[in-house]
């Protein structure tokens, strides 16, 4: 299960817009190639961290960062984490619908019923797409269980198909000589590039990575989880990556620009029809089963605040949200402005969820015992009330992220105050440096100031199992 939960989400076919998003930013042949196994090897890892930890504590990372913060601690972090997921979400159905919704607009039957509205025919086309995912999504995410599983295996089985037409359309239709090595990117834009990637899928997988392997028994080894995880999310989208690279450099260099720009249509012109159609069917569920993994965590989320909420009601609020959020969006502003201001957007959050997944990283990796579930949830627990150390490293990483995030626009105006001190960083380390710099001082403040607490925390628990250990012999010598 743990496995059909990862390979539905790693065998997207979106993928292949990662690999043009590289390509169009400038990179070369190599960059690409070493930059997108670099960013899967990397995201691969804190998911198996992310399962680990969440197979140890029986709940989503949003309550195991209970331990690093402490229980009334981890609130103001849980509900800026609850935010971003929000964001992400949004972001995720407005580029989802976008890529699907060329295939309403071209069939016969949209013109009757775009005539029937007064909005563009775009906004038309945009808006029934978002609320069939919409829909769909949130059925699958708050039947939840066994329902989520199904759906996986399906999703997965069918991304599968898909990617392995697409990969012998490429390699018969395309020959290894026509390559295009490009031109090197400069240091300071492949930083940027680099960092950029990761923010909007190195840390969106890692605050999912808990949300099935929660319920996988204590008793589970936990190599075997983290292997089961690093696998299934490293080598089926390594594969995809490296096959959207080579593909993107061998055909015409106008090719990764309109993968990114109209990525159905693009397809569409360079592949034979059968093609065609197994990647539009993978790539439409694969888009309906990231937006139900999205919505299935917005509402484990919501339970890491303390609401009481069921998460079938959890998923159907959160749908209607998202679904406002990207109508009044779409309507108010242009497609361009919008998906500049998602891009800025994006950036700025990656800065607070670098510092939260740094403590919460940190602080998983330094425990080597499994989490006492009842302190996870009362603060008179082995955890506390207050972390302060964990919560200052946080409040100082997210601050210094921002201070050196080079923002220029519309919504990122006010950030990299503090780079006016260090002009010349941006200029070396890229604009984006602050999210890596908030990631890099989170980590630290765990393995700083951390450790004797955690120790001394997993010293208690040796001592309880020992007393539980010697009450049940006893109790079995009574009766």
């Amino acid at each position: 299960a743990l496995s059909w939960s990862w390979i539905s989400i790693a065998s997207s076919p979106l993928v292949l817009v990662l690999a043009a998003f590289i390509k169009g930013a400038g990179a070369s042949l190599a960059q690409s190639l070493v930059l997108i196994a670099g960013l899967i090897v990397f995201t691969s890892v804190l998911a198996g961290v992310g399962a680990v930890a969440a197979k140890r504590g029986s709940s989503s990372l949003g309550i195991i960062a209970r331990a690093a913060f402490g229980v009334w601690g981890n609130f103001f972090p849980a509900i800026l984490m609850l935010l971003i997921k929000v964001v992400w979400s949004i972001a995720l159905l407005f580029f989802g619908a976008r890529v699907l919704s060329p295939l309403i607009s071209n069939q016969p039957w949209f013109a009757v019923i775009s005539s029937q509205f007064v909005f563009p025919a775009e906004y038309t086309a945009l808006m029934l797409t978002a609320i069939a995912l919409v829909i769909i999504a949130s059925l699958v995410a708050g039947f939840g269980g066994i329902t989520m599983l199904r759906s996986q295996q399906i999703v997965g089985a069918f991304s599968l198909i898909g990617i392995a037409l697409v990969g012998y359309f490429v390699f018969t239709a395309n020959s290894i000589q026509d390559l295009d090595q490009g031109q090197l990117l400069a240091a300071p834009a492949l930083i940027d590039l680099a960092i950029l990637s990761f923010a909007l899928f190195g840390f969106t997988v890692f605050s999912q990575s808990g949300d099935f392997a929660r319920k996988l028994p204590v008793e589970t080894p936990g190599a075997k989880v983290f292997f089961l995880s690093f696998v299934s999310t490293l080598f089926i989208p390594l594969a995809v990556g490296v096959m959207g690279v080579l593909w993107i450099f061998m055909a015409e260099e106008s090719f990764g620009l309109l993968l990114t720009d109209q990525f159905i249509p693009t397809v569409a012109a360079a592949a034979p029809i059968w093609v065609f159609i197994g990647f539009v069917v993978a790539v439409g569920l694969s888009v309906l089963q990231l937006l139900a993994n999205s919505v299935y965590s917005l509402a484990g989320a919501l339970a890491s605040v303390g609401s009481r909420v069921p998460g079938a009601v959890s998923a159907l609020l959160f749908a209607l949200i998202l679904l406002a959020a990207v109508s009044v969006s779409s309507m108010l502003i242009a497609t361009s402005v919008l998906l500049a201001m998602a891009i800025e957007l994006l950036v700025l959050v990656s800065v607070v969820a670098a510092s939260y997944t740094g403590i919460v990283l940190a602080d998983a990796l330094i425990r080597s015992r499994d989490y006492h579930e009842v302190s996870l949830t009362r603060d008179y627990g082995f955890y506390g009330r207050f972390n302060v150390a964990n919560t200052i490293g946080f409040v100082l990483a997210a601050a210094l992220g921002f201070g050196y995030l080079n923002g220029t626009g519309t919504v990122s105006y006010w950030a990299g105050y503090l780079g006016d001190f260090t002009p010349d960083i941006f200029s070396i380390a890229g604009s984006n440096i602050g999210i890596a710099m908030a990631f890099g001082l989170a980590v630290l403040f765990p393995v700083l100031f951390g450790i004797p607490r955690i120790k001394k925390q997993e010293v208690k628990l040796v001592e309880l199992d020992e007393r539980r250990e010697e009450l049940k012999e006893y109790l079995d010598t009574a009766n």
